[in-house]
């Protein structure tokens, strides 16, 4: 039987965290360099929570968690360098321009990664103000590529995104998958289903089905 590479997988052997009116119980759930693990699930299920967990952002109740064999409670610090986070806020430069502030973070990483800059080739020169909603996306995910970060988070990346946006990010997310782990957010079943290779979906906060099987997934999904 072939041995997982704990430095290359994230394990969630369980994850509590409690709110006044919400608990977010999460356990057994294992992401391996190369997947793609789409979280799914309404309004309010706890998905961007345990995102916000995962980042080292949200401190949880319970926590039994390895990220690349690194202990997220004790060894949050180490985490956060090498995790990329798009979250719905953008935190960039309005009046600045699209190369002006990935230029920041190119000094920032010292990296030289002028390649990623052909994603947003067509609006480089443009303040990011004049951005539309999906080219501000796009130009954030470039922004945390610039990190080369070993896991990928990503807040609903595909949501409001027009059909040729929406493929590009695609194409970045299967060319990257072999060097991180991926975990994204979405509403979308079908986006979830062409993208990724595991799924979680959660109910109340907690899970209602994990694994690869997608047709299994629909069938919680009918049933529930």
């Amino acid at each position: 039987m072939k041995q997982k590479n704990k430095e290359h997988s994230i394990h969630i052997k369980k994850i509590v965290k409690r709110f006044r009116e919400f608990e977010l119980r999460i356990r057994d759930v294992e992401i391996e360099l190369g997947d793609i693990l789409a979280i799914l699930g309404p309004n309010g299920s706890g998905k961007t929570t345990l995102l916000n967990i995962l980042a080292t952002i949200i401190k949880p109740d319970i926590c039994d968690v390895r990220i690349l064999d690194y202990d997220l409670k004790s060894d949050s610090r180490v985490i956060r360098k090498f995790i990329g986070y798009v979250m719905h806020d953008f935190n960039l430069y309005e009046e600045l321009s699209v190369y002006e502030n990935l230029k920041i973070f190119l000094n920032i990483y010292k990296k030289n990664k002028s390649d990623l800059l052909s994603y947003v080739k067509p609006f480089l020169m443009k303040k990011f103000k004049e951005l539309s909603y999906g080219q501000k996306k796009l130009v954030t995910l470039v922004k945390e590529l610039i990190k080369e970060p070993k896991v990928l988070l990503l807040d609903e990346i595909l949501s409001g995104l027009d059909f040729n946006t929406k493929t590009q990010v695609i194409n970045i997310l299967k060319e990257i998958r072999r060097k991180s782990i991926i975990l994204l957010t979405t509403h979308n079943i079908r986006d979830a289903i062409n993208i990724c290779n595991k799924f979680l979906l959660l109910k109340n906060g907690t899970v209602s089905y994990y694994g690869s099987d997608s047709t299994e997934l629909l069938s919680v999904l009918k049933s529930s």
